[in-house]
């Protein structure tokens, strides 16, 4: 079974179009799954939005924050009650329809393999495999983006091109191995890092990243400097892979 885990602090603009889009997916490819929403603390019309349509569909899920605590702090909470309650696979997604709904097909099926075995135990969507991009995302970003993924290859010696990448699905046993330290965005880089360092096959498939239409993004400058110690403490035991 499958657990789509959603982060969402203030989405009033867009948690109802990502409910009926995967609510479509659903009733069109008979793809088995619950979505779990981790509401961190939002203070806008995000909440009564997700309760409203839980009363329509008993596939979702609502974890509450009482106050915001972050991004890491939600997916982790996301995915310990993934684990908790028995989910085979936990898909990563965020809540501000910049990852398309309708790669979640394509990257099951990468993971399950050819009849359901053989398959991998991480799908990561990619912007830097071929077909895959930024689009209506201002230059800077993209830049830094880019430049910081080529860093982080250099300096850790990964083999995944977008190791930040937020849209990614895992089999359980990747999180019932790994142990997550980081408390901001760069948890998607620790996650890549420590998957590839335990031995989990990774596969990267295409994906155009778009500018979000509606609200606000989260993303600000000073993240960046989170990157620096996480950086630091990977490369420094990347032969020590006990050490996690």
């Amino acid at each position: 079974m499958l657990a789509i885990v959603v982060p969402c602090y203030n989405e009033e603009g867009s948690v109802e179009e990502l409910i009926r889009e995967l609510a479509e997916i659903k009733e069109d490819g008979g793809l088995e799954f619950d979505l779990i929403f981790v509401n961190d603390g939002s203070t806008d019309s995000t909440r009564e939005i997700i309760e409203k349509y839980m009363e329509e569909h008993g596939w979702i899920r609502h974890i509450r924050h009482d106050f915001n605590m972050g991004l890491a702090k939600s997916l982790k909470d996301g995915i310990s009650f993934a684990l908790e309650n028995g989910y085979d696979y936990i898909l990563q997604m965020d809540s501000d329809l910049t990852h398309p709904p309708s790669l979640i097909p394509e990257m099951v099926g990468e993971i399950e393999g050819d009849e359901g075995y053989g398959g991998y135990d991480m799908v990561i969507a990619s912007r830097y495999v071929r077909g895959g991009g930024m689009k209506d995302v201002p230059v800077w970003r993209v830049y830094l983006s880019r430049v910081g993924n080529i860093f982080f290859r250099m300096l850790l010696g990964i083999e995944t091109s977008d190791a930040t990448s937020g849209y990614r699905l895992s089999r359980r046993q990747v999180f019932e191995k790994i142990s997550l330290e980081s408390d901001s965005f760069q948890i998607q880089l620790e996650l890549t890092v420590k998957s590839e360092m335990y031995g989990f096959r990774i596969k990267e498939i295409p994906f155009i990243l778009k500018s979000r239409e509606k609200g606000e993004s989260k993303f600000r400058l000073r993240i960046l400097l989170n990157y620096i110690p996480l950086t630091l403490k990977l490369f420094r035991y990347r032969f020590v892979k006990n050490r996690f």
